[in-house]
Order: structure tokens, then C-alpha cells, then sequence
């Protein structure tokens, strides 16, 4: 099993068609297979006499963690990535034990129908009733895995079938007719309902009543409280030149599960459908619910995590779930970090935010991150694009008035294919050369014509009034960012 889903991963950056190119083979093999199995187990049930067989479902299941949004502290986050881990195992060993038999060779780590597995997970199934009462024992009986929350979208498919030659042939399903439920569940664990009948104290920090207090909290959240990070933030600053800030940064997308099919919707296949030659099929549309479109996000989003912690030895992850990533290293590091995880994010094909604070590692990390988060929401920057923001630390990227110029000559860009090709080859050139020498190749675009004068003249003046970093390396990767700023808002 191992293998073979080894084997489907190579697959990803491989179109499932030549008509349908946002979704990968990968994804094709791997839902068709999946689905295959689910009919096999009906086929056997109804194997006497097919023509009941009349009713086929499936359902994504998306099981997420209840929100940290109170806390905030490096520690919770820590601590939920190793009770998510334990729940994985205990649900694996529950509910997937009577399936090991007939996969040969499935086990935690290959598991064809798990989609997703960081923070959150993402499964494919065709029985969610019985998955939601397994979930259920298995948080009713724990005393320190988390209530989580689980987001259903069913796929029921009716059948008909019709006798030919004394055997049973299905008729061929209308995809008009195919129905879909959502349904969400909160799953709490019994020790968040066992209140005692009479308390005259809360917990500081789950605010549950409780009776039993420990320096102001509950046993339970006082054993996470005394639980460390696992991350010495001291060490990771500490380079041959000596001791360099710490750095963090974050990468938000909207609510995937609907952003997905959005994307789909909006950009993604209406590019194809612009791009590919007339022909004779019907207009293509997002899957309901955004099934494909969402299982192919958290695919990519998966192997896009991979990646960056398998590139850079440096970076440590202390989120990662499917909208919400952050990731620590140090000042150095995080220099050369920015652009690549730039050129990731850009493949993803979402919208997303990606901001950066540099600060002192004894910074409290909850004050960053409800700063950045906060920012995230108030600012509807997914659908700006990139924005760089380091306010929250030691040094800003961009004050107030250079965000305000990025907007403002966002407006006057270049909004044509080829312009924009033009501004990107000046973030290219920003990265390695000179102030002086990125002034003089927007002046040989604004001769060549390949700029409008005006824009031209208004970019140099606002690239001349940057702000300056301690050092050239920051300054470039600053213009280079600035530029790319006013393209993805253009």
C-alpha cells in the first residue's frame, strides 16, 4: 500500500485530462480507486439481488481540533500536535481495523482514504454514521484528547437497474440527480461535561468550573501548562556570528473547503476555458460541494508543507493545518526563506497571506500571534495577494505610507498579460541588482514602451522612497517584494 500510494504521489503534477488540468491524475486514480472499494462492499451486501441496491453514498469528513484562539501560547499549539497525533492513532486502531485485511499492506502511515493528516485530517468514506460514533467513543473514554469539530459534505447517489438476459445492468446516473448533504458536528469529550454539582472556582485558563483546582487550574489544563514546546527559541538564534533575531512566518487561506471551488470557479478553469481550443464540449463547472477541488487543495497543501520543512533544515513548523501555517527560524534564515516560500505558496494556485515578524526570542509568541491573525481578518488581504508585514516586531518591511503607495500604483499597473510580465521582470532583477540599476532597466522600459511613462515615473519615485533596511540584501528582497505587491493587486 505503502508503494502504491508512493507511486499515485508522483502523479500530482500531472493533469487528470487534457480538458479538466486543475485536478491531477493522482487525485483521479486515487478517488476512483476509493470508490471502486466503497461499491465492492455494496456489490457483496446486495449480491443476492442487485435491484435493491438502489441507494450509494460517500462522504468527505473533515476533523478539526477546537479552536486554540484563547490561548495562543507556543506550548498549546505543541501540545495539540501530539494529542492530534494520539488521536490519529487511537481512531486508526478503532475504526480502520476491520478494513486492514481486506487492503493488504494499509497501516497508519498509508492509509488511502486519509487525504490530510497534520493538525487536522481529512478522510474520504463511505459510512460516516458509524465514523462519527466511533469518534465519539473513542473522546468519550479520554481524559486529554480535544473536543473537535466534524464538517460532513454526503454524496448520495441513486440507482436503477434494469434486467437484460436474466442479469441486472445499472442504468447510467443522472448527475443532476445526485443529492448532497452538510452536516457538522461538535464531538466533546466526557471530561468537558462532568461538572460537579456545586464549584466555587473556574479554571484560569479553560474557564471550566471545577472543583479541583491546582494554582488556578483545572489537573487537566495544569499537566498541558507544565508540558515545555519542545522548541529552544534560544538555540535557533544563536548562529557562528552570535545571537540573531527570531523570525516567524505565517501563511493564511480562507476557509478551504469553499475557497477551493471558488478558485475553481473563478480562475482556474475560466483561464483553461480562454486558453484551449473551441470544440464541442460542454462549459466545465466545480464539482457540488467542491469535492475534487477541495481533496486536490489539501493534497497540494500536504506536499507543499513537505516541502518546506525538507528544504530548509533550519525552519521548525509550529502549525500546520490546511489554512492556518506558521513556521519559526532564525533572522538569517529567514532572509533567504522569503523568496523561497514565495515561489511554493505561488504554486498552490489560492488565495493566501503570507506576513513575517522579526522580533527577540523572548518575545511572547501569542502576543505575534494574535497580532498577525487579527491583521489577517480585519485586512481581507487574501484577496489583495502577498503582503509582507513585520510591524509586530523589531523592524517593519513597509510602514503605513508604503502600503498605501503599493495600493495606490496597483491602480495605474499594467493590467495586460504582457505588462505584468514586464513588472516581474523587474522583481526578478530587484532580488540581485542595485537600486540605481533597477531605476535604469524601468527607464529602458519606458523608451522601449513596454511601460506606461507615467507609471513608470510613479514607481521609480516610490521605489527612490523606501525605506531603508540595515543592510542590501534586505533592500533588494524589500523592492523586489514592493513590485510584487502592486502586480497582485493589479
Amino acid at each position: 500500500m505503502d508503494v502504491l500510494l508512493k507511486i499515485q504521489s508522483y502523479f500530482k503534477n500531472y493533469p487528470h485530462t487534457s480538458y479538466i488540468p486543475h485536478l491531477s491524475l493522482s487525485l483521479h486514480h486515487r478517488f476512483t480507486a476509493i470508490l471502486y472499494y466503497f461499491i465492492y462492499k455494496k456489490l457483496k451486501k446486495f449480491i443476492a439481488d442487485l435491484s435493491k441496491f438502489t441507494i450509494f453514498s460517500f462522504s468527505l469528513i473533515y476533523i478539526t481540533p477546537k479552536s486554540l484562539e484563547l490561548f495562543y501560547r507556543l506550548r498549546d499549539f505543541k501540545a495539540q500536535e501530539s494529542i492530534m497525533k494520539k488521536l490519529r492513532e487511537t481512531f486508526f486502531n478503532v475504526f480502520f481495523k476491520d478494513i486492514k485485511h481486506e487492503l493488504p499492506g494499509m497501516d497508519i502511515n498509508s492509509n488511502p482514504f486519509e487525504f490530510y493528516n497534520r493538525d487536522n485530517f481529512v478522510i474520504l468514506f463511505d459510512d460516516w454514521r458509524s465514523m462519527i460514533n466511533k469518534l465519539e467513543d473513542t473522546l468519550l473514554i479520554s481524559e486529554d484528547l480535544p473536543a473537535v469539530d466534524v464538517q460532513i459534505v454526503e454524496y448520495i447517489v441513486s440507482l436503477e437497474w434494469y434486467e437484460n438476459n436474466g442479469c441486472y445492468q445499472p442504468k447510467k446516473v443522472n448527475p443532476e440527480k445526485i443529492e448532497t448533504n452538510r452536516m457538522t458536528y461538535n464531538i466533546i469529550p466526557k471530561y468537558n461535561f462532568s461538572f460537579p454539582s456545586i464549584s466555587l472556582a473556574r479554571c484560569l485558563r479553560c474557564t471550566m468550573p471545577t472543583d479541583m483546582i491546582i494554582d488556578g487550574y483545572c489537573p487537566l489544563c495544569k499537566k498541558l501548562m507544565e508540558k515545555s514546546s519542545g522548541l529552544d527559541l534560544e538555540s535557533i538564534c544563536q548562529t557562528e556570528e552570535g545571537e540573531e533575531k527570531l523570525a516567524y512566518v505565517f501563511i493564511t487561506i480562507p476557509s478551504l473547503i469553499r475557497h477551493a471551488k471558488e478558485v475553481a470557479a473563478k480562475r482556474l478553469i475560466l483561464d483553461m476555458e480562454q486558453d484551449r481550443l473551441k470544440d464541442n464540449r460542454p462549459g466545465l463547472c466545480p464539482t457540488e460541494q467542491g469535492l475534487f477541488e477541495f481533496l486536490q487543495a489539501v493534497m497540494d497543501i500536504e506536499e507543499f508543507q513537505n516541502d518546506l520543512v525538507k528544504d530548509k533544515d533550519k525552519v521548525r513548523p509550529i502549525v500546520q493545518n490546511p489554512e492556518l501555517m506558521v513556521y519559526v527560524m532564525s533572522e538569517g534564515v529567514f532572509w533567504d526563506f522569503v523568496p523561497y516560500i514565495e515561489e511554493k505558496v505561488e504554486k498552490l494556485r489560492l488565495d493566501y497571506a503570507l506576513s513575517g515578524v522579526l522580533c527577540h526570542h523572548t518575545t511572547p509568541f501569542w502576543s505575534i500571534m494574535e497580532k498577525l491573525t487579527t491583521f489577517a481578518k480585519r485586512e481581507e488581504i487574501y484577496r489583495r495577494g502577498i503582503y509582507y508585514d513585520l510591524s509586530g516586531g523589531e523592524v517593519m518591511i513597509f510602514t503605513d505610507n508604503e502600503v498605501k503607495r503599493i495600493r495606490e500604483l496597483s491602480n495605474s499597473a499594467p493590467k495586460s498579460f504582457e505588462g505584468k510580465g514586464q513588472l516581474n521582470i523587474l522583481v526578478q532583477l530587484a532580488r540581485k541588482g542595485s537600486l540605481e540599476e533597477l531605476i535604469l532597466e524601468i527607464d529602458i522600459r519606458k523608451k522601449q514602451q513596454k511601460l506606461n511613462e507615467s507609471f513608470a515615473e510613479n514607481i521609480k519615485k516610490a521605489i527612490r522612497g523606501l525605506s531603508s533596511l540595515t543592510d542590501e540584501r534586505k533592500n533588494q528582497n524589500k523592492r523586489a517584494l514592493f513590485i510584487k505587491n502592486v502586480v497582485k493587486l493589479a
